[in-house]
């Protein structure tokens, strides 16, 4: 019987001890995860004379409730904006979303050529194949999500584009 009592009294010992340790640290704040995924971010290397180049990725969101993308920005662009291309009177359009893109639950949205994408203005470094740079995705009731874009080529992204389009027939 005092063996059990011993047990006892050291687990309770020691849980306590495990609550202090969890409460000593000073007030910090634990994170929380946002529950959208950012895949496949590419950044379209600058052309020689640019001000501006295009971003594309996959945003994919994992929870159960509707989000929406509000802005992005990043430390190499002075700013970011989303635009898409539209077809009007027969003459494809580009124009700049005004609107939030919402990410339904469970369902992902493609920043592609041709559809949404972002246009990155005003580098602050040179923009060239081979480099990463850091991008913010700011949502409306989500933690923001920081992710590494992979700057290509414009050669590079057609090479990506053809090696999709045929592995999509196949």
């Amino acid at each position: 019987m005092k063996l059990q009592s011993l047990f006892t009294a050291l687990i309770m010992l020691w849980l306590n001890a495990l609550c202090l340790f969890s409460t000593s640290t000073h007030g910090a704040q634990a994170t929380v995860e946002s529950v959208v995924d950012i895949q496949q971010l590419i950044v379209r290397e600058m052309l020689p004379g640019g001000s501006s180049t295009a971003g594309y990725l996959t945003l994919t969101n994992h929870g159960d409730s509707k989000t929406q993308l509000v802005s992005v920005t990043s430390e190499a662009f002075e700013r970011i904006e989303i635009h898409e291309h539209t077809m009007n009177d027969g003459m494809m359009k580009m124009q700049q979303v005004t609107k939030d893109i919402v990410i339904t639950p469970h369902q992902s949205v493609n920043f592609t050529s041709g559809g949404y994408h972002l246009m990155m203005f005003g580098p602050k470094l040179k923009i060239k194949k081979g480099i990463t740079v850091k991008v913010t995705f700011n949502f409306n009731n989500q933690p923001s999500v920081v992710a590494d874009a992979s700057v290509i080529s414009v050669l590079d992204q057609q090479k990506q584009k053809q090696q999709q389009n045929h592995s999509h027939h196949h």
